[in-house]
C-alpha cells in the first residue's frame, strides 16, 4: 500500500502535465512582449539623443551666428578707430609740417641776421685793426677794460681810424670779436674785443663778468667801446657796464630775441 502511494506520488498525472504545459506557454509569450518593451525603450532612447544632437548643433549654429556678428561688430569699431588714428596721424603731420617750415623759416632769418651782425662787427674791427695812418685829427674814446684778473677799468684810447690802437696798446694782441651788446635805440651799441692769441699765449681764462649773452670762454683780457650804427667809435663807460648788465634779463634781452623775430 504504501509502495502505491510512492509510485502515484513519482507519476504526473494528466492535470499536472497540463499545468506544466500553460506554464511553459504563457512563459514564451511573455519574453517576446518583454523583448519587444525593451526595443521600444532603445528606440525611444535612441530618438531622444538624436533630438539632442540636433538641439546642441542647433545651439553651436547660434553661437556660431552671434560670434560672426559680433566679430563684425569688433571689425567695424577696429575700423573705425583705425580711420580715426589715420586721419589724426595726418593732422599731427600736416602740423608737425608747417612747424618745420616755420622753424625754417625762422632759422633762415636767424642766420641771415646773425650773419648782418656778424658782417656790422666785422667792418667795425677792420676799421679798428687796420695799420695805416690818416690825416684826421685824433679822436680820444672812453672804453671799459675787464683784465683777465677780474679787474674792470676805464680806459682812454686812440680811435683815429687805421690806427690799430686798441691792438697795439690795450690788447696787445691781433684783434678778434666776441660779440655786440644790443642797445639801440635808446644808446649806442658796444663791441666787445679780445686778443686772437690769448689762449695760446697762455693767458688765464677771463674772471670779470662778461655782458649777457655771451657765455663762452674768453682767455686774456676783453675790450668794450661804443660803435655807432656807422662804425665810429663812442664812449662806454662803468655806468654804461654796471647798466647794462643790471638791465639785460628786463629789458636789454628781448633785443635779441627781437632780432631774430624779424
Amino acid at each position: 500500500m504504501s509502495n502505491d502511494k510512492v509510485e502515484s506520488k513519482k507519476k504526473p498525472t494528466n492535470k499536472t502535465v497540463k499545468k506544466t504545459v500553460k506554464k511553459s506557454i504563457k512563459s514564451k509569450k511573455i519574453e517576446p512582449e518583454k523583448e519587444k518593451v525593451e526595443e521600444e525603450k532603445i528606440e525611444e532612447k535612441k530618438i531622444e539623443e538624436e533630438k539632442v544632437e540636433e538641439e546642441k548643433v542647433e545651439e553651436e549654429k547660434v553661437e556660431e551666428k552671434k560670434a560672426g556678428r559680433k566679430k563684425k561688430v569688433v571689425d567695424n569699431v577696429e575700423e573705425k578707430e583705425v580711420k580715426k588714428v589715420v586721419k589724426k596721424k595726418k593732422v599731427v603731420d600736416n602740423v608737425e609740417e608747417k612747424e618745420e617750415v616755420k622753424k625754417k623759416s625762422v632759422r633762415k632769418k636767424k642766420v641771415k641776421n646773425e650773419e648782418d651782425v656778424q658782417d656790422n662787427i666785422k667792418e667795425i674791427v677792420e676799421k679798428i685793426i687796420k695799420d695805416n695812418k690818416s690825416d684826421d685829427d685824433n679822436h680820444i674814446n672812453t672804453g671799459v677794460l675787464l683784465k683777465a684778473s677780474g679787474e674792470v677799468r676805464e680806459v682812454e684810447v686812440d680811435m683815429t681810424p687805421y690806427t690799430n690802437n686798441i691792438g697795439k696798446k690795450i690788447i696787445c694782441d691781433k684783434v678778434s670779436f666776441i660779440g655786440q651788446l644790443l642797445r639801440e635805440p635808446e644808446k649806442t651799441n658796444a663791441v666787445l674785443m679780445y686778443g686772437l692769441n690769448a689762449k695760446d699765449k697762455g693767458l688765464q681764462k677771463n674772471r670779470s663778468m662778461i655782458p649777457e649773452p655771451f657765455k663762452n670762454s674768453i682767455y686774456g683780457d676783453i675790450f668794450i667801446i661804443g660803435m655807432n650804427s656807422n662804425s665810429d667809435p663812442e664812449d662806454f663807460k662803468f655806468e654804461d657796464y654796471d647798466e647794462y648788465n643790471e638791465n639785460y634779463e628786463s629789458f636789454y634781452k628781448k633785443k635779441y630775441f627781437d632780432l631774430y623775430d624779424q
